[in-house]
């Protein structure tokens, strides 16, 4: 089995440990990735610099289409070079330090798996 298949094997368990855990807490069916991007967003939008809301949006599609792996902190400078177009110093012009960005990269997952918050899709 190749390294990545195997990644993406352990990446989908632990994102079924956790919502499985989630969905048994309060008898709700575990959120989609999608719904928990635009959950995330909410908190993005009120927390993070203009400049920064983009680069988390592109991060969050990742998330969403590939799955959890995109927010392991290897993933940082691959996602940084594809949004950035191999310009690690626009990424640092545009998100900050290079430690200030591990700190967003980080600092907004906490934003994905908080309970109980919930997009209203209704309005």
């Amino acid at each position: 089995m190749s390294k990545e298949k195997k990644l993406q094997i352990r990446n989908s368990t632990a994102e079924f440990l956790i919502f499985t855990r989630q969905a048994g807490e309060d008898g709700m069916p575990p959120l989609t990735r999608a719904v928990r991007a635009a959950n995330a967003k909410v908190h993005i939008n009120t927390r993070f610099s203009a400049k920064q809301h983009v680069f988390l949006d592109f991060v969050l599609s990742h998330y969403v289409t590939v799955g959890v792996g995109e927010l392991d902190q290897a993933k940082l400078t691959p996602l940084l070079r594809l949004k950035y177009h191999d310009s690690i110093a626009d990424a640092v012009a545009d998100l900050g330090k290079p430690d200030e960005i591990g700190n967003m990269f980080a600092g907004f997952q906490k934003y994905l798996y908080q309970p109980g918050q919930t997009v209203d899709w209704s309005g």
